[in-house]
Parts: structure tokens; C-alpha cells; sequence
């Protein structure tokens, strides 16, 4: 009886220390920089063999089952860097990953992105392509099922440029073939991203062009399933001009793609666009704007457009041809 005793207390002890001493010493390991250090390999190599370009993370921190922080990215493809930023930050949420498996992200923070892309000209293939297409992959494998949730995304201090390394600069006005954005910041929610369901709430994004083209603000809704994108309570702020749009539900694959309306209240500043022509400046303004546009592939219908100009006339403002 004696020896049935013994036997039952060590197979106790041992579930209790599988139960509680392994997480407890799994715990621990987590907090220690040799760890971090390892993990900060495995994931570059990891990484870089998941885009087909090298990847750089110069620090990695874990707080255990609560969040990671990783510090001095960078990713680079056959010489050019694509992608640079200070930090990305990630809360996960313990709870949801040992207890329903699956990963819900408390908040992001992205902080000073730096997005760099090019072509050689204005028909060749973006500098970011060949990470594309090793995402993509070859079709020989299905698509992997997916599902997690982001509560909260911010970024901060963001930048970018697109070039075309061929065409010349423009002295001055908004330059097609050469675009710099500076002060992007963004506030989102992300409750679902699936492989067969993605919600998006963009609460706020601003930025500006070297130009002088900003923007104020951009808001919606978005929710993508399939081949239709639902799009709601969309605004759009410049420097002065507003424009509000409809909710809108879009076929992306359809010949008639759907119906964008763009709502009585709008109101267009022309000033907020003399990056494209100086003579916008002088424009009177405000122009105030409703339509309702039908968006085919290949074309769009134009089924109402009302414009509320000044009493005075402006087309004195625009040069004579």
C-alpha cells in the first residue's frame, strides 16, 4: 500500500511541476538577454527567408506572454532598403493565446517609418516586387487559413518616397515621378483579419507632400470579404477642403464595380491643390460639390454632379492658351 502511496505522489508532483514549474521556468527564461538575443537570430533568419530579402532587427525585448518590442528594422532586397523604422512595439493578449489559441493583438506601435520605393522606369517593376512575389509564391501550395484581431494600431513620424529613377526632377509643384511624404500618422482598429475576412477602421491618417499638398485627415470603415469591399462613412480633409462620401459597396472583380456618391456638404478648396497648377491659388473658393458616379472596369458614368461656385468668375484666374 505503501509503495501505491509513493507511486501516486510522484506521478501528482510530476503533472504539478509539468502544470505550473514549466511555464514558471519558461517564464523566467524569457526575461533573460542571451534569450532575447536568440530569438533577435531566429527571427532574422526566419524573416529573411519568409520576404527573399534581408531583414534586420539590431534589438529585441520580450515581456513574457504580454508583449515584444523590437528596435532598429530594416529590410533590404538586392541592395536597396525598402523599409527602415525605429521601432515596432506589439501587446499580445496572453489569455486568448493559451486559453482559445488564438492571437489577439492588444496595440501596435510603429514609430519613424521609412518607406523607399523605386523603379527604374516608368513600365519597370517596383524595387518591392521580388518580396511580393515570395509572399505570393508559386501556387503550388494552398493559401494558409488565418485568423487574428488588432485592437489598436498607431504610427508615428512615418515617411516615404517613390521614385522613377529615370525621369528627371520637377524644379518645382508636385512631381509624379518623384514623391517624398513626411508626418504620416495613423490611429486604426483591426477586430478581424482572416484569410477570408478582413474589418479595418481607420480612425485618423494625415500626411504631407514636399509639394505643400496635405492631408488633414482621412477616416473610414472598410470591411473586405471576397471579391466586394464595403467602404463606411469615408471623409477626406485637406488643408481646407471636405469631402464626405456615402457608404459605398464595391465589386473589385465586376465589370460594373459600383456606385460612388459624394455627399451635399462637400466642399472643395482649389487653393489645396496649386501643388498641381499655381494658378489654383487665386481660385475663389469654396466649390461646393455633390455627385453620384457609377464605376465600371474600363469607365464611369457620370449620374448627377452639382457644383456651387462664387459669383465670381473663375476662369480669369487660369492663364489664356
Amino acid at each position: 500500500m505503501k509503495q501505491l502511496y509513493r507511486i501516486l505522489r510522484s506521478i501528482i508532483v510530476s503533472l504539478l511541476f509539468l502544470a505550473v514549474g514549466i511555464p514558471i521556468l519558461l517564464y523566467l527564461l524569457l526575461w533573460l538577454t542571451p534569450v532575447h538575443e536568440k530569438l533577435r537570430s531566429v527571427a532574422t533568419e526566419e524573416l529573411s527567408a519568409l520576404l527573399g530579402a534581408e531583414v534586420g532587427i539590431e534589438r529585441l525585448r520580450v515581456l513574457p506572454f504580454t508583449r515584444v518590442e523590437l528596435g532598429g528594422i530594416s529590410i533590404v532586397s538586392r541592395g536597396d532598403t525598402l523599409l527602415a523604422a525605429d521601432a515596432l512595439n506589439a501587446g499580445i493578449s496572453g489569455r486568448n493565446l493559451l486559453f482559445r489559441g488564438r492571437i489577439v493583438v492588444t496595440d501596435v506601435e510603429l514609430m519613424q517609418p521609412d518607406i523607399r520605393l523605386s523603379r527604374d522606369s516608368a513600365g519597370a517593376p517596383l524595387n518591392v516586387q521580388p518580396v511580393l512575389d515570395k509572399l505570393k509564391g508559386d501556387g503550388s501550395k494552398p493559401p494558409k487559413a488565418f485568423d487574428l484581431a488588432v485592437h489598436t494600431v498607431v504610427v508615428r513620424g512615418g515617411r516615404g518616397t517613390y521614385d522613377v529613377l529615370s525621369a528627371p526632377p520637377r524644379p518645382e509643384g508636385f512631381d509624379a515621378g518623384h514623391i517624398a511624404i513626411s508626418g504620416l500618422n495613423a490611429d486604426l482598429t483591426a477586430p478581424k483579419i482572416s484569410d477570408r475576412r478582413t474589418i479595418v477602421s481607420l480612425k485618423r491618417l494625415t500626411a504631407s507632400e514636399r509639394s505643400g499638398l496635405e492631408l488633414r485627415n482621412l477616416a473610414a470603415d472598410v470591411e473586405f470579404a471576397g471579391d466586394e469591399l464595403t467602404v463606411k462613412g469615408l471623409t477626406l480633409s485637406l488643408q481646407h477642403t471636405e469631402l464626405r462620401f456615402a457608404d459605398m459597396t464595391l465589386n473589385l472583380k465586376g465589370t460594373d464595380v459600383g456606385l460612388v456618391e459624394l455627399l451635399k456638404g462637400s466642399a472643395i478648396y482649389p487653393e489645396d491643390f496649386s501643388a498641381f497648377n499655381p494658378a489654383l491659388a487665386s481660385v475663389p473658393a469654396p466649390i461646393m460639390v455633390d455627385a453620384k458616379i457609377n464605376l465600371m472596369r474600363d469607365s464611369l458614368q457620370v449620374n448627377r454632379l452639382n457644383l456651387n461656385v462664387p459669383s465670381h468668375d473663375i476662369f480669369p484666374h487660369f492663364p489664356r492658351r
